[in-house]
């Protein structure tokens, strides 16, 4: 048993607080068989065993010292579990989070698996106040305790092996829950070939796609339950069970998707799938936009349901329209023997964003058709922003590609998107803001240290809000943005703001030609301060003078930064530089993010090209994926013409700093 704990719990080689661990873990095992009406033999074994490691821990360790309090530095996460059992056993531990580590140790002992790390990180955050620099209040995007959703996973695992009592079916999942696990999991459980929009056997091929799409819409006119469930699925994003309990417009106002059918649109909540998208602290300075995606049906299938529902009136529910549906996904699309594949209705729903790219859509406006967010990055939904109008294009050329005819008709409302791009008015007047800030604070040929360092605090502000601007940086606590890389000649630099994809590290993005003109206004203004400082009787080994002689050398330093009280440089943060400024706008610290994402669409750009600017890393979706012909260097060029032109429309330029040349 012994060995089973120690390897259940990933003991360190020393075992501290090995009797406290033992003796904690017997407690806690004890607590969730409480909850158990009849114990297995298994279980009961478990415990046996586990109070004889206790007695023979107390006996061996009875005249020396436990300990209990020793610490775990620089080995918590490899020894997390062993942390977790460490902190328990000298804190009071409230019965939930007893009951939700013994059930993890109980099942642990008993399959042989090691505790997870995460779960055990998450119950030592929920134990008490910032445990070893761990967050207190660790939650899910749901606003639930971080460890709830493994408990539930672990305890009904657990429950199948340790409880004898018959157990009660489960009750079944709510729309809403099987809807949002629906569309996450299509996110981020999807397949290579299918988030790069290809038609591979899992899907059907274009033609018999479109002669399946027409066999199932004049079914449908024929009266065909199944066929106009098929359509609606194709629309839905959804499994036809699923798709057969969405509720009508007006059922309730707690809804994830809903279908009115006197409009003739399908909307769909996607803050309650995609939540803690961003709020803007200053709407006046940010684009309206909503997180509700509405999109049209055929006027077919709109036609259909409103004579259902004019036959049902009290109909709350899709499947009250559809009753003699079947919702097997494995019925046929069309018969033909001559086919090599079987259209099945699951592969025809399946193909639906595949069929939508590989006829020229958008692939931002094919996800959001087809409710299929597996062929976009899941983070692009946090930035993106889609007018409704684009979805009513994409939905009439879909449309009659597929023989459906005309979407229905077109109805005003709000953009789905980020709620925090900033509008084209105020980034104006934030550039004009930083430009009249630099003309005040502009010293004189005889200022003193004083004025010149508060000149060049409020100059490196500018100069770096340009460049994280440009670069669409996530918002960091520190740019490191380097003098080698950031140059007058740089068209593409490497940039490491987040850890993110299968490998993380370095991505490349591109460099327009104003952040290499403000690059190299930056380094004149260095040379000259460094001059200035010079004058001033500064030594030369002082070490402000040799971060200036650095930079202007272009050595591998952080190329902006400020300077403290004590003449020390002092590194610059994201987040201080939205609030620089004299007028607070408001802005998010990646806003430049949202504000690129929206504008470089309106230009023309393509999503996955602007995926290489804001560097959203998927795999089947990267920039060198292999179902694209177009060189990085081409995409690059193509985004700093578009962003050039924007800038030049707007008025942002390159700043000068001390030096005039």
């Amino acid at each position: 048993m012994l060995r089973k704990i120690s390897s259940a719990l990933s003991m360190p080689v020393d075992a501290p607080g090995l009797r406290a661990v033992i003796s904690i873990a017997n407690h806690a095992v004890r607590a969730y068989g409480a909850v158990l009406s009849a114990p297995t033999a298994q279980f009961i074994a478990i415990v046996e065993l586990l109070e004889m490691l206790k007695n023979e821990c107390e006996k061996h360790f009875l005249q020396c010292l436990d300990p209990a309090d020793a610490p775990l530095r620089r080995r918590l996460i490899k020894n997390s579990a062993w942390a977790l059992m460490l902190e328990m056993s000298r804190l009071p531990v409230p019965k939930g989070l007893l009951v939700a580590a013994g059930v993890e140790l109980a099942y642990c002992l008993a399959i042989g698996k090691v505790f997870p790390a995460g779960y055990a990180k998450n119950l030592r955050r929920a134990l008490g106040p910032a445990l070893d620099f761990l967050p207190a209040a660790a939650q899910t995007k749901d606003g639930e305790a971080a460890w709830i959703p493994h408990f539930r996973k672990v305890g009904r695992a657990a429950i199948k092996i340790f409880e004898a009592a018959p157990q009660p079916p489960e009750p079944p999942q709510s729309f809403r829950d099987v809807a949002i696990k629906t569309l996450r999991g299509t996110s981020l459980l999807t397949d290579t070939r299918h988030r790069q929009g290809v038609l591979d056997h899992s899907h059907l091929s274009q033609l018999v796609l479109v002669e399946a799409a027409q066999s199932l819409r004049h079914a449908a006119i024929a009266g065909c339950d199944d066929a106009v469930l098929a359509v609606l699925t194709f629309l839905s994003g959804l499994s036809l069970r699923t798709t057969h309990r969405i509720p009508l417009a007006g059922e309730s106002d707690d809804w994830v998707m809903e279908l009115d059918v006197d409009e003739g649109i399908l909307r769909i909540d996607l803050d309650l799938v995609f939540s803690n998208a961003a709020h803007p602290r200053d709407a006046s300075t940010h684009r309206p936009a909503g997180r509700i995606i509405a999109k049209p049906l055929p006027v077919f299938l709109a036609d259909i349901l409103t004579k259902r529902l004019d036959a049902a009136p009290s109909a709350l529910f899709v499947h009250e329209l559809l009753p003699a549906a079947t919702c097997d996904g494995k019925r046929l699309a069309l018969h033909n023997d001559a086919l090599g594949i079987e259209p099945s209705i699951a592969r025809f729903v399946r193909s639906a964003a595949g069929f939508a790219i590989q006829r020229g859509a958008d692939r931002l406006a094919a996800a959001v058709l087809a409710n299929d967010f597996g062929v976009i990055p899941a983070s692009k939904l946090y930035y993106c922003h889609i007018e409704r109008g684009e979805v009513w294009e994409v939905a009439r050329i879909i449309y009659e590609n597929l023989g459906w005819g005309a979407p229905a008709p077109y109805s005003e409302g709000m953009s789905f998107g980020s709620r925090v791009a900033p509008t084209r008015a105020a980034v104006t007047d934030w550039h004009a803001t930083l430009r009249n800030d630099l003309e005040l604070l502009a010293p004189g040929r005889n200022a003193g240290i004083e004025s010149i360092c508060s000149f060049h605090n409020r100059y490196a502000e500018v100069c770096a809000s340009i460049a994280v601007f440009c670069l669409a940086s996530r918002g960091t606590a520190r740019i490191r943005l380097t003098a080698d890389a950031l140059t007058e000649d740089a068209e593409s630099i490497l940039l490491f703001d987040k850890r993110v994809g299968n490998l993380p590290r370095p991505l490349p993005v591109p460099v327009n030609a104003v952040v290499a003109r403000q690059a190299k206004l930056w380094g004149t203004h260095c040379q000259a301060l460094e001059r200035r400082l010079a004058t001033k009787g500064i030594a030369p080994d002082h070490e402000l003078r040799r971060r200036l002689q650095a930079i202007v050398k272009q050595e591998r330093v952080e190329i902006f930064f400020q300077v403290d009280k004590e003449l020390r440089p002092r590194p610059l943060s994201c987040h201080q530089l939205v609030r620089a400024g004299s007028k607070d706008y408001g802005f998010d610290s990646d806003f430049g993010r949202h504000f690129w994402e929206l504008e470089l669409r309106r230009a023309g750009v393509q999503s996955t090209t602007i995926d290489l600017l804001l560097r959203h890393q998927v795999q089947g979706i990267e920039g060198h994926r292999s179902t694209t012909d177009r060189s990085l260097m081409s995409s690059f060029l193509e985004i700093v013409t578009a962003q050039e032109r924007v800038l030049t429309e707007l008025g942002v330029a390159a700043h000068v700093g001390l030096s005039k040349k």
